[in-house]
């Protein structure tokens, strides 16, 4: 890995301003999983092409584009918009390299997106990238009718509902908690999704849910091998926080190595389609927060 200066960058450094950028940032929400944008500009130039150089492999892992990404065709795509915005590309055609990084960080920063040098969403969008970039809501048509895509829904209001109807519990180990057998028993069932994946789900929606996944994984092409459903644990495992809800089975993850929180780098996102028949289906995409959980989808009980 290297800097403009040609170094080595220790990733003791980079957990070093990774510390330094979490004591900076002021998102009230902010979770721990990646730097708010305000503390990354107020880097310097050279701090920035360090940390996006460390960054480098976990942007391409999550299937945006870096420094020694592979995909020559579409580097060189970013490197030609780049060039005609009027930067000086060295590098050779196809190859992410320290120009192509410097250029990137530069268009972030004059369009005022995340400074990370990783081509995700925003910057496909800002370079008006003939890439998939964020999903766009719309109205789409379910079984035999149609809906109106609902961004934020009533998540508070949602929570507040679930959880007055709630359970006792006591606390576990690291988050965790142990809900009253009887309140699971009665409320929580298990059911086989079309994939053949068998979860455990809250009764009031297991039919709906498995039938909304099912439409949206054959209209979209993306069909989740992971579906995490009810968890007994607190919000972000942490005991301080409220208990999540997945704990009432009124929550789901999807593949979240592929769409991990605190990041609108999703691979669901290639998959508009997806998340808009759930979201008709009365399922708010986490992915529409302003600290993005893109697995994340719960049930707006306030439509049951």
């Amino acid at each position: 890995m290297w800097d403009k200066k040609g170094e080595d960058i220790s990733f003791n450094w980079f957990y070093k301003l990774k510390e330094r950028l979490l004591e900076e940032q002021q998102e009230t929400e902010f979770s721990g999983e990646r730097e708010s944008t305000e503390a990354l500009a107020a880097l310097s130039d050279e701090e920035l092409v360090k940390y996006a150089s460390a960054r480098a492999n976990k942007c391409n892992s999550m299937g945006n584009i870096s420094v020694g990404n592979p995909d020559k065709e579409k580097v060189e795509i970013i490197q030609k918009a780049l060039a005609d915005a009027g930067a000086n590309i060295t590098d050779p055609a196809g190859t992410f390299g320290a120009t192509t990084l410097m250029a990137t960080i530069a268009a972030q920063k004059q369009t005022g997106i995340r400074t990370d040098g990783c081509v995700g969403s925003e910057t496909i969008e800002a370079l008006k990238l003939p890439f998939k970039g964020r999903p766009q809501p719309k109205n789409v048509s379910i079984g035999t009718g149609k809906c109106r895509y609902k961004k934020s829904g009533n998540t508070r209001r949602t929570r507040e509902l679930i959880q007055s109807s709630g359970f006792d519990y006591t606390e576990g180990r690291k988050g965790r908690i142990k809900i009253d057998p009887q309140w699971q028993r009665e409320n929580v069932v298990r059911i086989k999704l079309h994939t053949g994946k068998t979860i455990r789900i809250h009764r009031q929606i297991a039919t709906l849910f498995a039938k909304a996944f099912k439409e949206a994984s054959e209209v979209s092409g993306y069909a989740p091998r992971s579906v995490q459903t009810q968890v007994a644990r607190h919000i972000l495992w942490d005991p301080s926080k409220p208990v999540s809800n997945h704990s009432y089975g009124m929550a789901i993850d999807f593949n979240p190595r592929e769409n991990p929180y605190g990041m609108d780098t999703g691979k669901i996102r290639e998959y508009p389609e997806f998340i808009n028949i759930m979201n008709c289906y009365g399922f708010l995409w986490g992915g529409d927060w302003s600290t993005p959980d893109d697995m994340h989808f719960e049930f707006d009980v306030t439509r049951l």
